[in-house]
């Protein structure tokens, strides 16, 4: 599937979105920022959902659920066609699904899921320099293309 290729690059995604909507209809949250600036990134996402944030005293959980990898290569797959499940239910009007209906993808999602939270996982991992390295490499294009989209820069938080 096309979609899981592209699962953290944001670039895509967003290209992908202003195929529906405008630039004007879109706010990017990007999760880095979300976490160091909470406050004035929750005002911004209620400014441009037309709250007034500064009356508002909500705080985020500290919780990443994304701070760990799964233990072996079942739970990887496991994991993988979860995301790609996901994709194909919140895009399922879009794509050619006439072999399989809506419920059918559900019950393999909600069946995926429960298998998910069973595998076991790697917690806490911090990437060494070398990973560092070629994780860099592998999104370097995708941060680019991304700065130019939303005409800003993103070394601070990423590279």
């Amino acid at each position: 599937m096309i979609a899981s290729k592209y699962v953290f690059n944001y670039d895509y995604w967003y290209q992908d979105f202003l195929k529906y909507f405008s630039k004007e209809q879109i706010h990017m949250i990007i999760f880095e920022e979300l976490i160091k600036w909470e406050h004035r990134e929750l005002n911004r996402i209620f400014k441009f959902i037309g709250i007034d944030g500064e009356e508002n005293d909500v705080r985020l959980p500290k919780i990443n659920e994304g701070n760990f990898v799964m233990q072996n290569m079942d739970g990887f797959k496991v994991a993988k066609r979860k995301t790609e499940l996901q994709w194909m239910l919140n895009h399922y009007e879009g794509i050619k699904k006439d072999h399989i209906s809506r419920e059918k993808l559900k019950r393999e999602f909600w069946d995926i899921c429960e298998k998910y939270d069973q595998e076991s996982r790697l917690e806490n991992l911090d990437a060494d320099k070398k990973e560092q390295k070629k994780l860099e490499q592998h999104f370097y294009q995708s941060v680019r293309n991304l700065e130019k989209m939303l005409n800003r820069n993103l070394h601070e938080i990423w590279f």
